[in-house]
């Protein structure tokens, strides 16, 4: 029987998400975080494990969860040019999220996800808080660059937010859509374009073009979840639903 770490208690894990994640790290799985500091295991498709970078803090808040310092902290999932790529292919992002702040240790965005280049010349995309409380999900292509915001105030410190994105290159409205929680925040489209990037998926970290410092994320992330194709709107309810009690949601 798969167990989960909940504080020191083991209890059967749920069972209940959406099927086919193709990644699935859960911090309060014993399976997927055996307390290495150094690796967060994918109990999806076992392709995809993260490895946690400058030793961000594991800690049993909500059953398990890992903290942020907004410094330098994130976890880097190796490339994959067919799965995590920004191109005509859709696929969902999913992360249990909760900020400190709005800003990070450098007075920048905190960062939720990025696959872009560190040279801050990219192409790619990122998920990022604003400091007005904006979800912003950035497309970077080789001739746009779009960013899709929610509405001011939609994510606030120490609360626990279930965040999804869906990602395509197309000029169709609804290609990119942004949740919060099971609610659709944002829809929009990054247009017609081309996209060459080959970069890592990084969680806790974001980039800005051209510009400096990274976005890294001061706060906590408990999951994330990855699929190569587009959740509907009542997967992504059923996802947040199964997982909502552990965050108090």
């Amino acid at each position: 029987m798969n167990l989960v770490r909940m504080g020191s208690i083991e209890t059967p894990r749920s069972n209940a998400l959406v099927p086919t994640a193709k990644i699935r790290l859960e911090a309060n799985d014993i399976g997927s975080y055996l307390g290495n500091n150094v690796t967060w295991n994918d109990i999806g498709s076992g392709q995809y494990s993260g490895s946690i970078i400058n030793g961000a803090a594991y800690t049993d808040a909500n059953g398990g969860v890992f903290a942020f310092d907004g410094t330098d902290e994130s976890v880097v999932i190796a490339n994959s040019d067919t799965d995590w790529t920004f191109n005509a292919s859709p696929k969902t992002l999913q992360m249990w999220v909760r900020l400190n702040s709005l800003t990070n240790t450098d007075g920048a965005f905190c960062g939720m996800l990025g696959k872009q280049s560190e040279g801050f010349n990219f192409d790619g995309y990122t998920v990022a808080v604003t400091h007005t409380g904006q979800m912003r999900i950035t497309t970077n292509g080789a001739a746009l660059l779009r960013a899709h915001n929610t509405p001011n105030n939609s994510i606030q410190i120490n609360n626990w937010y279930f965040l999804s994105v869906v990602l395509a290159l197309s000029s169709t409205t609804g290609s990119v859509k942004g949740y919060i929680n099971d609610t659709l925040s944002v829809s929009s489209s990054h247009g017609t374009d081309t996209c060459t990037e080959r970069n890592n998926l990084i969680l806790a970290r974001g980039f800005q073009r051209n510009a400096s410092p990274d976005t890294y994320l001061n706060g906590q992330i408990g999951a994330f979840y990855a699929y190569d194709r587009e959740l509907t709107a009542n997967e992504i309810s059923s996802n947040f639903n199964a997982t909502r009690r552990r965050y108090g949601v």
